[in-house]
């Protein structure tokens, strides 16, 4: 899975907000794929873990690709 991988690599190098939309992104390559996809939702979590409450807040509440709340 290319999108988690370029994930994996964003967050190693400490570019989280690409993570983040990385991860997003391979979720909805394959939404039935259980066991990838909770390998992803973990992935993004540990994400917002490595920001600032504030910053995880936002990123949480926003659907994906949205530059505003709900």
């Amino acid at each position: 899975m290319q999108k988690k991988e370029e994930g994996n690599a964003a967050f190693k190098a400490g570019r989280n907000e690409e993570a983040y939309t990385l991860y997003t992104e391979a979720l909805a390559i394959d939404p039935n794929n259980v066991f990838t996809n909770s390998k992803l939702y973990f992935n993004r979590a540990t994400v917002c873990s490595k920001v600032t409450v504030t910053q995880s807040i936002v990123v949480v509440m926003l659907p994906s690709g949205t530059n505003s709340p709900l």
